[in-house]
């Protein structure tokens, strides 16, 4: 599953219930040539690839972790992209950090084989990040909760009140955490005609927007993509953009909140 594009983890599921995950082509690579590991690789595109990895019960997977800042996009995803797969109940572990900008391909290039299996050997168990924390927690019950909150507040030196304080709004499905939290819709029980289908998707972005023809069609093909995202060896982007300010670009944005798969407006 590798392919030529940038930055794609490789994760590793292995007969022996082990895997691991690197990012970026030449990590995947570096670790599936030298890291000398009994696994299979499979490689996905960037961390959001990694946290909609689906594993079977009982595997342990190992994440090969870059040197990226904690203040930086990358880590914050990442950080994330473990939170997800740990909060779906997977043995999830983690290698040692090493410096910025440091990734397996390096350690290999400056270390040799030895110094990249000596990282790929010393896992320790991943943790929730505190959002990822606030998550689960959000999700017991009020008793159960009382019991944890003095505890996981002190484990993550942060007060209490202010532990409660995002716990509350988690539950509200409030923003505090900043987590997603969508549903898949349930699939149509009938056959749908395709074409049909995108012909209706295209008028009902036209009751809302306009658009050119080519550009209605554009987005209808790509709002059905995200539909069939699972299904896909490539993950296009839809450049949305206008030739001066105000002409509808959050107009259609919203629109697409509501046709598209798991659709979430950020910003």
């Amino acid at each position: 599953m590798l392919n030529s594009a940038t930055s794609i983890p490789m994760v590793v599921t292995a007969p022996s219930r082990r895997s691991a995950d690197a990012e970026g082509l030449t990590d995947t690579l570096s670790v599936y040539r030298f890291g000398k590991r009994r696994c299979k690789v499979i490689g996905v595109p960037g961390v959001n690839g990694f946290e909609r990895l689906k594993f079977a019960k009982g595997v342990r997977v190992t994440f090969v972790r870059d040197g990226d800042e904690e203040t930086s996009p990358a880590f914050k995803a990442m950080e994330h992209a473990i939170d997800v797969q740990l909060l779906a109940g997977v043995d999830l572990y983690v290698t040692p950090t090493p410096p910025n900008g440091i990734d397996a391909s390096l350690i290999l290039q400056e270390h040799g084989v030895d110094g990249l299996c000596l990282i790929l050997d010393n896992p320790v168990k991943a943790m929730l990040s505190l959002r990822g924390k606030i998550e689960e927690l959000s999700k017991l019950d009020e008793l159960d909760y009382a019991q944890q909150r003095k505890r996981v507040a002190k484990e993550y030196d942060i007060s209490v009140e202010l532990l409660d304080k995002y716990v509350k709004a988690a539950r509200r499905g409030g923003r505090a955490t900043n987590n997603v939290d969508t549903e898949d819709l349930a699939p149509w029980p009938d056959p749908v005609d395709g074409a049909e289908l995108l012909d209706a998707i295209g008028a009902a972005i036209r009751k809302h927007v306009v658009l050119g023809d080519i550009a209605r069609d554009a987005v209808a093909l790509w709002v059905m993509f995200t539909h069939a995202f699972d299904a896909a060896f490539r993950a296009p982007k839809l450049l949305v953009r206008s030739p001066v300010r105000r002409c509808g670009k959050t107009r259609l944005f919203e629109v697409l909140a509501y046709l598209t798969r798991r659709g979430e407006l950020v910003s």
